[in-house]
């Protein structure tokens, strides 16, 4: 029993030759699918990459724009 067990392993294991034949159609699909995988994964961490950023830039830009905005009033209520 152990000697199956170990050429079953063993045949598994030992890589063989396919002889196969992928036509056109089927190699353009799996080379697109292949870009759209990567495409995907570059797009998922720059989505959660860059939409934090960009809540974080526009929270700055407002705070500067309301600090800008409180000296103006302040000068204008000096004169």
């Amino acid at each position: 029993m152990r000697k199956i067990q170990l050429l079953l392993i063993i045949f598994t294991l030992v890589p063989k030759p396919a002889f196969a034949y992928i036509g056109p159609g089927a190699g353009l699909g799996m080379i697109a699918t292949f870009i759209a995988i990567v495409l995907g994964v570059v797009l998922l961490i720059v989505g959660f990459v860059w939409y934090p950023l960009k809540r974080i830039l526009n929270k700055r830009r407002q705070t500067k724009i309301k600090s800008v905005a409180e000296n103006v009033v302040e000068r204008e209520n000096q004169w």
